[in-house]
């Protein structure tokens, strides 16, 4: 059974980076440290962050560089950061490394390379497997890129990770359902869904103000990124993480698209929802007044933000007077309807934080 590894995280603040994407501004959007790394403070942060109470017994323990370029800094810059990780590996406190970076810097050397120095784990910014899309954005490389670098990464044996970013400028229903199918054709054996923001001092800031572009609307990002989570989950492919880390911060940055603290928990209660409209479908109420019943924890996903949920499954039933309910003897991802024990996220696959 998969368990979520406690991550402890390193933002490289656009260090290796071969272009500046029109959407990017990662002053705001990745993470608290303003001065560079040095082996010192990787050190003192992964000591701080192994005595996290946020820490439970059982989880595997990651170091992550996130933000930048890792495989566009020099070698000796890599090997520095990566080395001072090592001793926590040896002692075995730290079970491996996780980074990320773009398709167009990863070849076979590259990652025979890090893959001697302890990483388990490349994610891949692959943002739309459309090259029109790719092309409007800045990104500088071709799906057929991503392709490349990806089987790179699985010739190694190492886990593969995608980055998606619903949203991009150019990007329509097509271009969405080209990456969709791109990326179950691809298997990656995890996701990150990110729909864009716009940050304040980019390119895409300019395009917006400009009228040049327009955001996705919140419950447009959520039913998109639905249908992501269905198909990919679906398929065995787990997704890690949907929406923007909330940083400290960023909010003040953001000047339009589908920010919201708890994204990922609008997505799911969609996901829930779309389960039990299938339900009350398929199966007609027979009692009044009418009942779904699931996990504690689940409650708030099936009521929905703001019991949207509700509302919709009323009028669908044709009564004001449904009810949901906590039981206790359910496990998470399960709910009842009119007797019958049904699932509200796609079979025995683990479901996003």
């Amino acid at each position: 059974m998969y368990v979520q590894p406690f991550i402890i995280p390193f933002f490289l603040r656009q260090s290796g980076c071969p272009h500046r994407c029109v959407y990017c501004d990662q002053s705001a959007s990745g993470g608290h440290r303003i001065s560079d790394l040095t082996p010192d403070s990787v050190c003192l942060d992964i000591e701080t962050g192994l005595s996290s109470r946020r820490r439970t017994a059982y989880q595997p323990v990651e170091i992550a560089f996130f933000g930048g370029t890792f495989t566009g800094m020099s070698r000796n810059r890599q090997a520095e950061l990566l080395a001072a990780v090592e001793p926590f590996i040896r002692d075995g406190r730290v079970d491996g490394i996780r980074l990320s970076t773009r398709p167009d810097c990863l070849d076979k050397d590259m990652v025979d390379f890090l893959k001697t120095r302890h990483v388990t784990v490349i994610e891949i910014g692959v943002q739309s497997m459309d090259d029109k899309v790719l092309g409007s954005s800045g990104r500088g490389y071709s799906a057929r890129t991503v392709l490349e670098a990806s089987q790179t990464v699985r010739d190694t044996g190492m886990t593969l990770g995608w980055q998606l970013m619903p949203g991009l400028p150019g990007e329509d229903q097509g271009s969405r359902e080209t990456t969709i199918a791109q990326t179950l054709a691809a298997r990656p054996d995890q996701v990150r869904i990110y729909p864009l923001l716009v940050l304040d001092r980019t390119p895409l800031a300019a395009m917006y103000n400009q009228g040049e572009y327009r955001p996705l609307e919140l419950d447009e990002a959520v039913r998109i990124t639905a249908d992501m989570f269905e198909q990919f989950t679906s398929a065995g492919i787990r997704i890690i993480r949907m929406g923007l880390q909330q940083e400290s911060g960023l909010e003040e940055h953001v000047l339009a698209g589908p920010m919201h603290p708890a994204f990922g928990h609008l997505v799911k209660g969609e996901v829930f929802y779309r389960a039990l409209h299938h339900a009350v479908t398929k199966v007609p109420a027979a009692d009044s007044p009418p009942e779904i019943r699931c996990a504690p924890n689940d409650v708030p996903l099936a009521v929905g933000h703001r019991r949207i949920n509700i509302t919709r499954l009323e009028k669908t039933i044709g009564s004001a007077t449904l009810k949901i309910k906590a039981d206790r003897a359910l496990p998470s991802g399960r709910f009842i309807w009119q007797g019958k024990i049904m699932n509200a996220f796609p079979q025995n696959k683990e479901v996003a934080a």
